[in-house]
């Protein structure tokens, strides 16, 4: 303890003194010398308070502290102030925070211990008594928590159990013990007697809190006959040895009113309680009791009374937190965290005299692809490294005999002569001319009937150690290079996905063979004599022709038979992409387990380019030396040629210089430039010869002819070779092998380990061998079956495979949706098939109605169990052949089903295998692609199977998984009226309810969901172990820790809200790519119309700019080929291009019924044909249907038109009750992944809170509808606004249907619906008021808090992890890192490079001496020292870190720790600390930029354009887009903030340029006006930006904030953020030496 502290708990206890002796008369006095004692202000509110009670002798607090000097024991009151007061609340804080600090967590005030599990009494409602008397911690542990609590400064502990005075002897030891703590216990006061009083009269540092429930009849009703008695009993005694205690009250449904009654309070008081602690009851415990839970009025009722009684007794109260009447709403996007707080009125709420919201900030988290990509790199590069080892250990013994020095000189060969230890005797150069490249050498000791060189062979060999080719494809060579097979499997898999593509002839493959080995054709034209010989009609089926071609083909239309949204960036994929290796990760994540049929369709590319690599021959050395000695011939004639035209700077371009895109760069030889590809080069090579004179017109029509097939100046090192499997390197080897082993005998005995050393790959679900650990937990999962080492040749006895497999399906198999702890099916599953089939069959209506059960059934089993595949066709034409109709109306399904039984179909007959054995197979089939390891575990455990069946089983293929557990289908339930337990697959059978109604309050099934989640609920230490139970993905993690740190903070600062309201956001940027791929689809879709109207629309839509198909009735006249939807009438595309109304277009499902406003409702109509009430009218007219539906079939067909929106258009049936309630349950509740996880987490942290999904488009239609600007782009303020609109929007919601709307209608009428009315009407529910209409009422209060812009913005403070530096490195003499090795050789950076870019993890604040004075400077601390500081003491390490590197003078430090993203203000403006550049900080703005609605509108507008302007530079404004002087107007409004407002003060603003270039900016043009004021809203942006001035003359990278580390001249502070902004502190602050 240092001087100063001492001096304070001296000075405290002087102050105790002082009050003890005459606490009426010195009370104020006390509190006065405390107050001179706080010098740093630290308690100024606490004694602010102190010192108003102390001058009210009146006041019952004052009452209740001196009367504590007449009541309780001098001794104790003595030790429980110095215990609680000064050790556990005053003088601890400074330990706290030094521990805060240095584990960079919290450090509670208390800590709560359950000594024991074990209990004298079974109380009603106890969560103890579900966990037996068995469980207890140690008197060791308890007191080794107590020490330890104690040197992080904590003081004060609190035990709760069970009944903790079943330890009381324990209890008392630890007193006894640790005499500087405060102890105080949870217990039924049942075991207190005389001795235990004395007991505690002694140590003098425990206080009860004895439960109680009211009086006799209310304690006795929930403790048991008896109760009351003895806890009066043990009162008395208390009161009689003066020794304090408190009552702990859970109030109920039954004793809310005795708990509340002044009756109650005063006995209480009377028998000697001086604090009183409340709590909710909650029926967690054995035979808890549901019906006494309280209510929300009885809670509102506790919440006065507890009030009410805090101002008028002599009692301290301690409530549990109160549910309040209050809303708390939540935006949650992947960078920020929006909250607001409100009452029922929609009015913020205050604390800290400021309005209750704000905006948490937070960097991006980024995908751990980069990092795995990294991780798997250096695996395969160390593996790489392990072969090179194996090869020389064989090699070793032969190679010594001819040159012991040979593998030394290997290694050395990257040192610089000065730098190596041995002399090279081996000169590579004497082989070139024999072996100009690795194939010559490869092809010579194939054929080579002389001994070679042994180096010779180790180099070939070392050569196919590190390129062994992929191991993509399974079998024999023969096997991979068969054509037909490929296009098989290809086939095989578009039917499996229901993708349309027919199946082909012998004949016809072929055909399609030939047509793929024919490389003097262009791409496009296989692609067209394909089409011509499959015939093929579908855009789907010819577009996968174009890929598996190499053409460009968008992902959307390759998937257009599928009925999901499949969204992929890029758009497009083209397997000869330069980028493919870069973007297919995406277009994987885009496409799902969809990406079966993309691999299926490279594997026919792959074959076509390895045919071209091969030719006519059939070893690769021989296709490669061949494309040698092509290379070799082209350049000598290109050579020639070029020389021919007598120009020498045209050679030199061409052949020598450094020149961006030449042959140097295209060979790689360029030393100042980037390397160049083919296409490229030929791009260059085209250019500089166009205009050339003196080539003749032979020589130009061969170059010509040489780049158009791709094969001028061939190289062997190429993309195209990703393509090569290992099967045909395999060949090679082993032909050197057969060669050489008759020379070398010691390869023969080797032969079968080198070939397992070149074969050998770690089968996936083996995984890595070595592993780190990770919360305790190694992170591979391979199992040995005996320790040792692990090599190629004895991998099979070393591991056990069939073990690490079980655990790979372990780690492989995701969990439930809804049951957390449980695993998910495969999709192929047949329980998850049949749930498949059941839950999409079950909504099918007949003419309007449901389908009966018993039909349901029929056609599951005659239709779907039969294995075609079971379309709205073969439906229908089943239905007439049983008796219906030939005109039968099917509705509720689409065109075809998307569901089938292939597994069931599959396993039909095999009548001796059990359900539960096909469902372990076909995990197995799901998991493996190993068909060896599935064939080993059929033969292992199935051997009654026959060869043939496991055979045929090995032949099957399934992927992908389901999202749903057989414990939820199968083992949740609930009991119906003849009490027979019913599942969820019980109800999709017998009823026609579909899953997501079945899971709806009013089956049961969601209360029974929640009970088992909680009954299998992990404990949960802290947040990490919340969001492993909830399966939360790593990506999402961040979002939802900042979400926690918010919600903690509110819960902790407010209490808990009566509702949580929420919404996901959608990212918000500007994405051009949507418009931008409209023009490209429906190019792509005209691209095969011949008709003249058709020829005419395509010559409409080439004349468009991109950006006006932004416009979607622009958009639908293409989509409708110009035409009403309606009337099939001809469209003016003038008159809607400049009409500014949405007249023209209709919503054909009505937005009074369902808020859809996606393009598969809306249609385009002329105006005489719009339905009269677009918003209620429904079906369409019959008249039209029949007209129409030829028409809009052939849209469907032709790709114009969705297979959903011609279901809505051709529907004939109005809208049933449950599709209506379906309608709202879509607007009120997520099933996406994402909500349901924010959810669970509102809902752990909130258990009493109602949680309410609130979708996003609901909240951009109120805001639209009643003209509420956004301003995100412009600041980071309207987070905090969408969660306020989110309460708004959502309790209206909620409080017209609740959570459930069938409830809803079984109480109003179908006209009483009217989703686009919503807001015009008073909506209420229980006598509160949700929504008040009319210009005066709810509306006025949103629009006056949606105006006000007080908001908090906080942003996520980080020490940066991950990269160390760049990982490319530099050359020689450059790099700020030397080489990562062993070899201190390599740490030579002018000789040979090093690491640039060393990223710093934090900064550290420090004063040194410069020049005699003082510098204080923010110094950045690298990553790579990150670790080895976290345990320095007394910074010793850093000091030097700081001297050696940092270059500075006797340093000290000021603050161990500035992270990233830390608030500053710097000379009167605040900033961020963003990072370094170099030397110096870079920041970034801290202050939001404000517009009002004009303001905002118009950057809102600008930002419209610039959106156009993306997709095409071209692009105009519209006309009237802009106001008169509009622009000028938001110039001078930024500029007045840059000269005069707080902005003045901001680094680098520009002011002096914008203010001087006023005249220049009024001479741009309109579209120059919006570029250039995007650009200076840089400026204001809270983020990294730069601003690009070059319109008005200035820099082109502008606005930079960047200043020295030597922050001694500034006026300079460090601001500690409160997640919540409300209670912001500095932490260090100084005056600039000016």
């Amino acid at each position: 303890m240092g001087i100063k502290q001492s001096l304070t708990e001296a000075g405290l206890m002087k102050a105790y003194d002082i009050l003890a002796k005459n606490p009426k008369k010195n009370l104020l006095r006390a509190a006065q010398v405390a107050e001179k004692l706080d010098m740093g202000g630290s308690f100024k509110a606490q004694l602010g308070a102190f010192k108003e009670m102390a001058a009210h002798p009146e006041n019952n607090w004052n009452r209740l502290l001196t009367g504590l000097f007449d009541e309780i024991d001098e001794g104790v009151l003595k030790a429980t102030y110095r215990n609680f007061f000064l050790n556990g609340s005053l003088l601890s804080g400074k330990k706290a925070k030094e521990m805060r600090e240095k584990y960079n967590c919290n450090i509670p005030w208390a800590i709560l211990l359950d000594p024991t599990s074990a209990c004298n009494l079974h109380c009603t409602g106890c969560w103890a008594a579900q966990y037996g008397n068995k469980l207890n911690l140690s008197f060791e542990d308890l007191d080794s928590i107590i020490t330890q609590g104690k040197e992080m400064g904590v003081y004060v502990y609190l035990y709760s159990g069970g009944e903790p005075l079943v330890r009381k002897d324990d209890i008392i030891k630890l007193c006894e013990k640790h005499p500087d703590c405060q102890f105080t216990c949870f217990t039924n006061g049942t075991l207190i007697d005389e001795k235990f009083a004395d007991d505690m009269l002694r140590v003098k540092n425990f206080i009860p809190a004895i439960s109680v429930e009211g009086f006799e009849e209310d304690t006795d009703f929930r403790r048991g006959d008896g109760t009351f008695g003895k806890v009066e009993e043990a009162m008395r005694i208390l009161k009689s040895k003066r020794l304090p205690f408190g009552i702990s009250c859970c109030y109920t449904s039954k004793n809310y009113k005795t708990i509340g009654s002044e009756e109650y309070y005063d006995q209480m008081i009377a028998w000697g309680a001086k604090f009183c602690w409340f709590f909710t009851y909650m029926p967690v415990g054995i035979d808890a009791v549901p019906e006494l839970m309280v209510t929300d009025e009885q809670r509102e009722y506790m919440y006065h009374k507890v009030r009410e009684f805090r101002k008028t007794k002599c009692v301290f109260y301690k409530e549990d937190t109160y549910v309040q009447n209050g809303f708390l709403g939540i935006t949650v996007s992947s960078e920020q965290v929006g909250w607001a707080v409100t009452n029922p009125k929609y009015e913020l709420e205050r604390a800290s005299r400021k309005d209750l919201w704000g905006v948490r900030l937070f960097d991006k988290a980024e995908t751990a692809e980069d990092r795995r990509m990294f991780r798997t790199n250096r695996r395969l590069n160390q593996r790489k490294k392990n072969r090179i080892h194996y090869l020389r250990d064989i090699f070793h013994e032969e190679v010594n005999q001819k040159d012991p020095n040979f593998f030394q000189q290997l290694d050395e060969s990257n040192f610089c002569e000065d730098d190596r230890t041995v002399e090279f005797n081996f000169d590579t150069n004497l082989y070139k001319n024999q072996f100009p490249t690795v194939y010559h050498l490869r092809k010579y000791l194939m054929e080579t009937k002389d001994k070679p060189d042994i180096r010779l062979v180790y180099l070939a060999f070392s050569k196919f150690m590190k390129n062994r080719g992929h191991f993509l494809y399974k079998g024999n060579l023969g096997e991979v290079m068969d054509f037909e097979n490929s296009m098989k499997g290809f086939c095989e898999s578009l039917e499996k996905f229901n993708i349309d593509f027919p199946t082909l002839s012998d004949e016809q493959v072929k055909e399609v063979r030939d047509i793929l080995c024919d490389h003097k054709i262009a791409k496009t034209v296989k692609k067209k004599n394909i089409i011509t010989i499959t015939k093929v009609k579908s855009k789907t089926a010819k577009a996968w022709i174009g890929l598996f071609c190499g053409c460009s083909v968008p992902v959307k239309v390759l998937f257009q038979d599928i009925d999901e949204e499949i969204v992929t960036d890029p758009e497009k994929i083209s397997f000869e992409d330069a980028s493919y290796d870069d973007y297919i990760a995406n277009i994987e994540k885009g496409v799902g387990i969809y990406y079966e049929a993309i691999v299926s369709a490279k594997m026919l590319f792959d074959w076509s380019i390895l045919n071209e690599i091969l030719g006519d021959h059939q070893l690769l050395s021989d296709a490669m030396i061949a494309e040698y000695n092509k290379h070799h011939d082209d350049l000598k004639r290109l050579q020639k040629i070029i020389k021919g035209t007598g120009s020498r700077e045209l050679y030199q371009d061409i052949f020598i210089n450094d020149v961006s895109g030449n042959y140097v760069c295209y060979v790689g030889h360029a030393k100042t430039m980037s390397s160049a590809d083919q296409k490229q080069f030929y791009t260059f090579l085209k250019n500089r010869l166009k205009n050339v004179n003196g080539i003749s017109s032979e020589d130009a029509e061969w170059i010509d002819t040489e780049i158009k097939n791709g094969t001028l100046l061939p190289k062997q090192t190429k993309r195209d070779n990703s393509v090569i499997p290992h099967q045909l390197q395999l060949r090679e080897f082993e032909l050197i092998l057969d060669n050489m082993q008759e020379m070398y005998p010691f390869l023969k005995e080797n032969r079968e380990k080198l070939l397992k050393i070149f074969n050998f790959v770690i089968p996936y679900y083996v995984g890595p061998l070595k592993g780190v650990v990770r919360k305790g937990e190694s992170t591979n999962w391979m199992v040995p079956k005996k320790d040792g080492v692990i090599h190629p040749w004895n991998f099979d006895e070393m591991v056990d495979k069939e073990a690490s497999a079980e655990c790979f399906i372990s780690r492989m198999t995701g969990n439930c949706s809804y049951l957390f702890n449980e695993k998910v099916l495969p999709k192929n599953s047949l329980l998850y098939e049949t749930f498949e089939v059941l839950n999409e069959l079950n909504p099918l209506k007949i003419n309007g109605e449901p389908i009966s059960v018993e039909l349901k059934q029929r056609i599951y089993e005659q239709l779907f169990l039969t294995g075609k595949k079971v379309t709205k066709k073969s439906l229908t034409k089943y239905l007439i052949k049983n008796g219906y109709d030939k005109d039968i109306e099917l509705s509720g399904i689409d065109n075809e089903f998307h569901s089938n039984l292939k597994s069931h179909i599959d396993f039909e007959d095999y009548d001796n295998l059990s359900d539960e054995e096909v469902e372990q197979i076909i995990l197995r089939i799901t998991v493996f692609e190993d068909k060896q390891l599935l064939k080993d575990y059929l033969n292992r455990e199935f051997v009654k199977l026959s060869e043939d069946e496991r055979k045929q089983i090995c032949s099957l293929s399934y992927k992908g998984w389901g999202n749903l557990s057989e414990m939820l289908l199968n083992g949740i339930t609930v009991t119906d009226s003849n009490g027979v337990e019913v599942s969820v697959m019980d109800m999709l059978w017998n009823t026609n309810l579909n899953l997501m109604q079945i899971l709806s309050k009013k089956y049961g099934y969601k209360a029974e969901i929640e009970h088992y989640n909680k009954e299998h609920e992990k404990t949960i230490y802290n947040r990490e172990d919340l969001m492993d139970y909830l399966n939360i993905p790593p990506a999402q993690r961040r979002k939802v820790n900042q979400l926690i740190t918010i919600v903690k903070s509110l819960k902790k600062r407010c209490g808990v809200p009566n509702k949580i309201f929420f919404k996901v956001s959608r990212e918000h940027q500007d994405d051009p790519k949507r418009t931008s791929s409209r023009k490209e689809q429906l190019k792509y879709l005209y691209k095969s119309l011949k008709s003249e109207d058709e020829k005419h629309l395509m010559k409409e839509l080439d004349e468009l700019n991109g950006h006006e198909l932004s416009n979607d009735k622009v958009y639908l006249y293409f989509l409708q080929k110009g035409r009403c939807i309606y009337s099939g009438k001809k469209l003016n595309l003038s008159r809607l291009r400049k009409s500014n109304y949405q007249n023209d277009i209709d919503y054909i499902y009505p937005l009074s019924a369902v808020n859809d406003r996606s393009m598969n409702n809306k249609v385009l109509t002329g105006i005489q044909e719009n339905r009269a009430d677009k918003y209620t009218y429904f079906p369409v007219d019959p008249e039209i249907q029949k007209k129409m539906k030829g028409f809009w079939m052939e849209l469907v067909l032709q790709g114009f038109m969705s297979k959903e929106k011609y279901f809505r258009l051709s529907r004939e049936n109005d809208f049933s009750e449950n599709e209506l309630v379906s309608f709202i349950e879509r607007e009120i509740s997520d099933n996406q992944q994402s909500g349901r996880m924010i959810a669970s987490v509102l809902q752990y942290y909130f258990p009493e809170s109602k949680i309410v999904f609130v979708k996003e488009k609901l909240i951009s239609s109120f805001k639209r509808d009643f003209h509420l600007i956004s301003s995100y782009g412009h600041n980071h303020l309207q987070a905090a606004k969408d969660a306020y609109i989110t309460i708004v929007v959502g309790n209206v919601y909620h409080a017209k249907f609740t959570m459930d709307p069938a409830i809803y209608f079984k109480n109003h009428k179908r006209k009483d619906y009217d989703l686009n009315r919503l807001f015009l009407e008073n909506i209420s529910r229980d006598g509160q008021i949700a929504w008040e209409s009319g210009p005066y009422g709810s509306i006025q209060t949103v629009r006056k808090e949606y105006a006000q812009n007080h908001i908090a913005v906080t942003k996520r403070v980080v020490e940066v992890k991950g990269g160390l530096f760049k990982q490319m490195p530099l050359k020689k003499g450059h790099g700020e890192y030397p080489l990562k090795t062993n070899d201190p050789r390599f740490g030579n950076i002018a000789q040979y490079g090093g690491y640039t870019n060393v990223t710093g993890s934090y900064f550290v604040l420090v004063e040194s001496m410069e020049k005699g004075k003082k510098r204080i400077s923010l110094e950045y601390v690298p990553v790579y020292l990150h670790e080895r500081l976290e345990d320095d003491p007394g910074h010793k390490l850093l000091k030097e870190y700081l001297v050696d590197h940092r270059k500075l003078n006797h340093p000290k430090i000021l603050l161990a720790k500035v992270r990233k993203n830390s608030l500053l203000k710097i000379d009167g403006f605040y900033y961020r600390l963003n990072g370094r550049s170099g030397n110096a900080l870079i920041l970034t703005n801290a202050v939001e930029l404000i517009m009002d609605d004009w303001q905002t509108k118009t950057a809102n507008k600008i930002s419209g354009y610039m959106k156009r302007r993306a997709i095409d530079k071209k692009a105009r404004v519209y006309q009237n887009e802009f106001h008169i002087q509009e622009l000028e107007q938001l110039y001078d409004f930024y500029l007045d903030k840059l000269e005069n407002g707080v902005y003045k003060n901001r680094k680098n603003n520009q002011a002096e340029l914008i203010h001087n270039e006023k005249e220049q900016f009024m001479e741009l043009k309109t579209e120059d006006q919006c570029v250039l004021l995007t650009e200076i809203k840089k400026l204001f942006v809270c983020s990294p930006m730069q601003a690009d001035l070059t319109l008005i003359g200035g820099s082109k990278h502008t606005g930079m904030i960047a200043m020295s580390s030597n922050v001694t001249k500034a006026d300079f502070s460090i601001i500690a953020e409160d997640p919540l902004g409300l209670r912001n502190k500095v932490i260090y602050s100084h005056m600039g030496e000016k």
